[in-house]
């Protein structure tokens, strides 16, 4: 668990932005070291370099563990303490990402089924949301129900419910903004 905290809290966002702007991208925008905040200073190669890190440190930490013979709560720890530490990395004062990255990347190997949900939702909704959190946080808020509702509650899927938990947890500021954005658009409508 120590070992996928540790793994997790390697924000590539914060590094990189660090390295190459010379910045701290905690103080920029959302305040967030993932992707999206990243991409906002550096641009959108910046955004899928940090992303795909992000998807490949939350994957890395379950398939390292399966190696070392984990499963059941052991493995289902590793993939929580990998997307704890993305969020609050100790480093970074735990002012971290906001988990979505990592967590789909978890889900590629601990949960395939819900790796497939969320790919089933997530692009989908590319065509209709304007903004990638928007989209990421209607993934997050459908794929454990999706999952359960294929697979039945065991182990697997209460981690898949946790992570999901966790990363809204994360991302209730962007919730609040998108609720009093619709709320504005539909007042200018019916103006």
């Amino acid at each position: 668990m120590l070992g996928s905290y540790a793994l997790g809290a390697v924000n590539a966002g914060y590094y990189t932005v660090r390295l190459l702007a010379n910045e701290d991208v905690r103080e920029i925008g959302s305040g967030s070291t993932g992707a999206t905040n990243a991409g906002r200073v550096l641009g959108k190669a910046a955004f899928a370099g940090v992303f795909a890190f992000d998807c490949a440190k939350g994957a890395a930490a379950v398939k390292l563990a399966k190696a070392a013979g984990l499963d059941g709560a052991a493995l289902g720890a590793v993939a929580v303490a990998v997307v704890v530490g993305h969020i609050w990395p100790a480093q970074l004062g735990f002012r971290g990402g906001k988990g979505a990255a990592t967590a789909a990347g978890v889900l590629t190997v601990y949960h395939l089924a819900a790796a497939r949900v969320i790919v089933f939702i997530f692009f989908p909704t590319f065509l209709t949301l304007r903004r990638f959190g928007g989209r990421g946080l209607v993934t997050a808020s459908l794929v454990p129900a999706l999952v359960i509702l294929r697979n039945g509650v065991g182990m697997r899927e209460a981690v898949v419910l946790l992570l999901a938990g966790i990363t809204l947890s994360r991302n209730r500021e962007n919730i609040g903004r998108y609720a009093r954005r619709r709320k504005a658009e539909a007042r200018m409508a019916s103006s």
